[in-house]
């Protein structure tokens, strides 16, 4: 004979614990950020520029723009928060090839409350990546 569960109780979330070291990359929207993120970005377009004059950076490359979240990790050469840049061209006539450059580990200095404000958003998007909800049930953290 087959047994059905019907409940298996609650769980107390104040007993459970997870401990996280290590770094999360990822894209974010720049209203978080605000100006300091286009100043990171226009300092590694005249880098870039540097290393490839002949390209029009205004309409001839793309960029990729993500935060790097640290968290765990006693090691002074990381911060909090950081910053990875790609910047590429995919058809450089010039030069005859492709070209594409990374700027990484780009400390991002914030106020508390930005910094607050961008770890609710990691919680938040975590939250639903690991508790997404099974059929029509929601899962809450």
């Amino acid at each position: 004979m087959r047994k059905t569960i019907n409940a298996i109780g609650t769980v107390d979330s104040r007993k459970v614990s997870v401990d996280f070291a290590g770094q999360i990359e990822m894209h974010m929207p720049f209203e978080e950020i605000g100006a300091k993120a286009d100043a990171i970005i226009e300092e590694c377009m005249e880098q870039y520029k540097k290393c490839y004059p002949e390209i029009n950076t205004e309409s001839d490359v793309f960029w990729d723009f993500r935060l790097v979240y640290t968290v765990g990790i006693d090691n002074p050469e990381y911060t909090e928060f950081m910053i990875d840049i790609y910047i590429w061209q995919k058809t450089n006539k010039a030069a005859g090839e492709d070209t594409c450059e990374y700027y990484g580990d780009i400390p991002l200095g914030l106020d508390e409350l930005d910094k607050e404000k961008v770890r609710q958003m990691i919680a938040d998007k975590m939250k639903e990546i690991f508790f997404m909800p099974v059929g029509g049930a929601r899962a809450t953290a």
